[in-house]
């Protein structure tokens, strides 16, 4: 029998298990790291649980109204893009064809497919002959894997998808399914096309004819997503493109911020040395700093954690154990840094991540069933949640599912909003929000909302607003923020 430290270094743990007479008895089960692995990233969804982002809901939404025949649209029956990655909606709309709830899918599709990721890359360090060990530390400390795939947007198919491309970098042959899963992240995240340009063009040149044949589907499936938007929507960029769009500054702060609290520096060097070992770790390392360059050009995101830079991290994670010597004192060092900040970052955003998501249930779900009874049709920036849960026609001041918005002058919740719009659109109800209980005069005239959206500031400040409203509601969802609910035909509740 192999002692405990041999089963170890095999790769086997003592287990028990029940023969035919109902006598315990001692077998050897394979243990993989990559068990470890998934179990890190599904326990942290498990736990973020409650965690759902507010633009979960405008994809449900959309899925909704698909299924009820009212076709692609957000509010009236203009067809609008609301959704930047289409594929998306497929298992919300099989979920509601089974009479399930499709929030409560895609949390747990996203959640699934984390883990399974992790599972994946963390098994191929394992064959080719890297610490399985580091590989899963590396992925399980993860803040952003577990949390967003839970979340209810596309991140964790994106993250399965990405992963069995980059691994199509390592396998023995290379293979036209790296095209298919490309060809399938462009339906769901366009942003991340760079990085799965340098994966083709490092499969290109290592075998020529699979190399032109991954490419030729994915450029198919690229073609598909432009037709259909150009055919529907009438261009090919998603209206995320010009709603969200930030600055080059906001952009490398984020790819900076980000690359700290993933990688904790020492996880570049882990990388930077992988680069040396072999091609392919130089080539998926490239398709890595590609991307990472497309996000910060493209302006970063405004969500708080690591949503964009989430799909990279089990490939980054592979880099990562190919990298290290646990041999070497300066090895260990990256690696401890590696692995202290994520950490600490994953046991900061937890709590944090669950407590929102409760907080909604709490609060935000009243106030949406209040907006169900009490108006027709709203105007406001978080479109995804209250726009759900009450069903209401609305307008979106933040343009994420408004092409008349989304086309505004303006940064991200900063678009200067035509006033004759919105006085076109009449909404019954105007919900803002502030960062402090704002000044309402005793007739209900907005006095003050400090720390409002600029979008937001605008229209309370306009001439239209002042003379048609009055707030009939101020709800305290957290300590910095609240919702000021004004009507036109102002009525207590």
């Amino acid at each position: 029998m192999q002692s405990s430290t041999q089963a170890a270094r095999s790769g086997t743990v003592v287990g028990l298990r029940y023969d035919r007479k109902g006598m315990k008895r001692l077998s050897w089960l394979r243990f993989s790291w990559s068990w470890a692995a998934a179990a890190a990233v599904t326990g942290t969804g498990a736990v973020a649980w409650p965690y759902t982002v507010d633009d979960a809901f405008i994809s449900a939404r959309y899925a909704q109204r698909i299924a009820a025949g009212l076709g692609y649209t957000f509010s009236g029956q203009s067809a609008s893009d609301g959704v930047t990655g289409p594929l998306w909606l497929l298992p919300q709309l099989a979920a509601i064809e089974m009479g399930a709830d499709p929030v409560v899918v895609a949390k747990g599709l996203g959640l699934v497919c984390a883990g399974g990721a992790a599972a994946l890359v963390v098994r191929r360090a394992e064959m080719l002959g890297c610490s399985g060990w580091v590989a899963a530390a590396l992925v399980g400390c993860q803040s952003s894997l577990g949390i967003w795939s839970v979340a209810g947007l596309e991140t964790g198919l994106a993250v399965l998808l990405f992963s069995c491309a980059a691994l199509a970098l390592v396998a023995r042959r290379a293979s036209w399914l790296a095209g298919l899963w490309l060809a399938a992240l462009a339906w769901l995240r366009p942003e991340l096309g760079p990085a799965g340009l340098v994966i083709l063009l490092v499969l290109t040149r290592r075998d020529l004819a699979a190399g032109v044949r991954a490419t030729l589907v994915a450029l198919g499936g690229v073609c598909v997503l432009l037709a259909f938007r150009l055919f529907l929507f009438g261009e090919a960029l998603p209206l995320s493109f010009h709603a969200k769009g930030g600055t080059l500054g906001s952009g490398l702060r984020y790819v900076t911020l980000g690359l700290l609290l993933t990688t904790g520096v020492g996880g570049v060097g882990l990388t930077w040395r992988a680069g040396a070992t072999s091609s392919f770790s130089r080539g998926l390392a490239l398709a890595i700093a590609v991307q990472l360059i497309t996000i910060g050009l493209l302006g970063g995101d405004w969500m708080p954690g690591q949503r964009l830079i989430a799909p990279l991290l089990p490939a980054y994670a592979l880099l990562g154990a190919r990298g290290a010597d646990t041999r070497d004192w300066s090895c260990r060092a990256m690696l401890l840094l590696a692995l202290a900040l994520p950490a600490l970052q994953l046991s900061l955003q937890l709590p944090e991540a669950r407590r929102a998501g409760q907080t909604r249930e709490a609060v935000a779900r009243p106030l949406a069933l209040w907006l169900r009874d009490n108006a027709a049709t709203m105007a406001l920036v978080d479109a995804g949640y209250l726009s759900y849960a009450s069903g209401i026609e609305v307008v979106d001041l933040g343009g994420l599912t408004d092409p008349i918005v989304a086309h505004s002058p303006g940064g991200h919740l900063s678009k200067r909003v035509d006033v004759g719009y919105l006085q076109q659109r009449d909404p019954d109800v105007v919900v803002l929000h502030s960062t402090s209980r704002p000044r309402v005069a005793p007739d209900g005239r907005l006095l003050s909302l400090p720390g409002a959206a600029p979008v937001e500031s605008r229209l309370a400040a306009s001439g239209w607003f002042r003379h048609h409203y009055r707030v009939v509601k101020t709800v305290r969802y957290t300590s910095r923020y609240y919702y000021v609910v004004a009507s036109a035909s102002p009525q207590e509740s």
